[in-house]
């Protein structure tokens, strides 16, 4: 069959936001696929290298049509203002030489896409690493996939100003911290867990959640997890506790609603003084509510039961 193949080794234009850019690489296409290989785009001060492919034919309609990536560079985040001015108010909080790292390795079919590596570094601010599998990613309504996540936040507090509401940035901080998780999603469906490391404690929250039958399930352990570096102004510090919640159905005033809850404190900080040994168990059926709340402490040593009844005005 008919295939053409052009070496690109110099192509200078300039973009419509006034960025002079430069290119070079190999353009390539046959019957079956169009490749650009060894590509490099450039600015002045950005530098994108990749290697893509696609297979030829209507990549909406051909589930099987081969796609891949690879890409690795530096876009200079003055240039992506350039390209987009809605995001100057943000990005002027960044240093002017600062540049987003990129490197991606992404391949698979239009139905079905496997990203072996996603990585998106801010130096200092923002690090982002995800790898997974997406199956039918151009169709949002019969999309499905997991996806592994790695992260890394620094100095982000220093700019929350540009990036948070006025009053939520004042009110709360960013501290450095650690992420790693993962997700499952499909139509109606979404089961994850996450768990945050800071220098002071641990945070872990592992949940599912199903649409149709509005059933839920949560299980959050805080270890130490300092509640006051994220929002001092609550007067908390230090918090250990686990909390365990599943339930079907949202409204407590429905007969149908059934919710199961359990809070064990172990420990937290409250304006100076200890708190801890308090245990929570809560149950609500049938629109009504029984709890027990124990508390092992030397000013507060009680058992307390509590039952009410949910009316829906109807």
């Amino acid at each position: 069959g008919t295939s053409i193949r052009v070496p690109l080794r110099h192509l200078a234009a300039e973009e419509r936001c006034g960025i002079a850019m430069m290119a070079s690489g190999t353009f390539s296409m046959d019957s079956t696929v169009m490749k650009a290989e060894n590509f490099n785009i450039a600015t002045s001060r950005s530098n994108l290298y990749l290697d893509a492919s696609m297979g030829i034919g209507n990549i909406m309609t051909d589930p099987q049509l081969p796609l891949g990536l690879q890409a690795n560079g530096t876009i200079a985040l003055q240039d992506a203002v350039s390209f987009m001015p809605s995001l100057g108010n943000i990005i002027s909080s960044f240093p002017a030489s600062a540049g987003l790292r990129l490197n991606a390795d992404i391949h698979g079919t239009a139905s079905s896409l496997d990203v072996d590596r996603l990585v998106a570094d801010l130096p200092g601010y923002i690090s982002l690493n995800a790898k997974g599998h997406v199956i039918n990613p151009l169709d949002f309504n019969k999309m499905k996939g997991n996806v592994d996540l790695n992260g890394k936040l620094g100095k982000i507090n220093t700019v929350k100003n540009r990036i948070l509401p006025g009053r939520t940035a004042n009110s709360f901080n960013i501290p450095p911290m650690t992420l790693k998780g993962s997700i499952a999603y499909s139509p109606g469906n979404i089961d994850g867990d996450i768990d945050v490391r800071t220098a002071a404690g641990r945070l872990a929250l592992d949940g599912r959640w199903n649409a149709r039958s509005e059933g839920y399930t949560a299980r959050l352990r805080t270890v130490s997890f300092p509640v006051g570096a994220f929002m001092p102004s609550l007067g908390v510090g230090n918090l250990t506790a686990d909390i365990d919640l599943d339930g079907h159905g949202y409204n407590p005033a429905s007969r149908k609603t059934r919710i199961k809850a359990a809070v064990d404190l172990h420990s937290v900080e409250y304006n100076g003084a200890t708190v801890g040994n308090i245990r929570l168990k809560a149950m609500v059926d049938t629109c009504r509510l029984t709890a027990d709340v124990v508390s092992d402490n030397t000013f507060a040593d009680f058992d307390a039961d509590l039952a009410a009844t949910f009316n829906n005005g109807g």
